[in-house]
């Protein structure tokens, strides 16, 4: 059976409070403190479940990369960086390619803000020059970046 926070917490000896203190890297936690959580997640293999967290906040700790280019070693590169940078933020990545030149652009990204309630996109160009689609990520109050580096402001 998967382990839950309260097997971490128990296991640390902390309250499930501390223990999701530490995962969402709280700065208020003593190191000693911080160690013993961190130990007990490793030895258990716990891996915190995003649904939960959602439910218990107001982010879903997902953000979307859409990109369109022709070149897969460009969409590998951009997919890999931020994946990684996904990993060590503890966030989910949803990765939609889309085609620039569709009618159905802006809602083809509409129906990935809407649907999947992500709280950062990540938009690679052309997709970033066309007015509509600024306006649709604004409307949504969605959190934009153009590449790996500005993921910061996603999450």
């Amino acid at each position: 059976m998967r382990p839950k926070i309260g097997d971490v917490a128990r296991m640390a000896e902390v309250s499930i409070k501390t223990v999701s203190r530490v995962l969402n890297n709280e700065p208020r936690v003593a190191d000693n403190t911080r160690a013993r959580v961190n130990a007990a997640v490793a030895a258990l293999n716990y891996r915190p479940s995003f649904a939960a967290r959602s439910l218990a906040g107001h982010r879903s700790f997902q953000i979307a990369l859409a990109c369109d280019n022709p070149s897969p070693y460009y969409v590998y590169e951009m997919q890999s960086g931020v994946r990684d940078r996904c990993v060590a933020e503890g966030v989910r990545m949803i990765a939609q390619p889309y085609d620039h030149d569709s009618d159905q652009l802006i809602y083809d990204i509409e129906s990935l803000v809407e649907t999947s309630g992500v709280d950062g996109l990540i938009l690679t160009p052309p997709a970033t020059d066309y007015r509509q689609v600024l306006d649709l990520i604004a409307r949504h109050d969605i959190r934009l970046g153009s590449g790996p580096i500005d993921m910061r402001i996603a999450i």
